[in-house]
């Protein structure tokens, strides 16, 4: 009962925190767990930029930028799980050129 009654609150102090703050203390448990949703919609993104053909001829930069986060992607994606305790690791070079190069992410 007290567990039922214990997640029952918890429940209600996240969505609290979600509604004040816009997300909840949780996330700090596992930030490299919240960011792999972002895996997916970037690789699809990359892969869409890279099919237009104006990118191709304007701008190179662009081009080099996401062919090199989808080379990061699919390293990610076959890592071994050993990679995971080494530093750095697929995962933090990943998000490290990400953000290195966030400001070329956008339509």
């Amino acid at each position: 009962m007290i567990d039922t009654v214990g997640s029952f609150l918890n429940e209600i102090k996240y969505a609290y925190q979600r509604v004040v703050r816009g997300y909840d203390e949780r996330i700090g448990w596992s930030f490299d767990s919240y960011f792999d949703q972002f895996i997916p919609p970037l690789k699809k993104f990359c892969q869409k930029q890279l099919s237009k053909e104006y990118i191709k001829e304007y701008n190179k930069d662009k081009v080099r930028i996401f062919k090199k986060t989808l080379d990061l992607i699919a390293k990610y994606e076959t890592r071994n799980d050993l990679d995971w305790y080494k530093h750095p690791n697929i995962y933090s070079r990943l998000w490290k050129y990400v953000g290195e190069h966030i400001s070329y992410y956008w339509d």
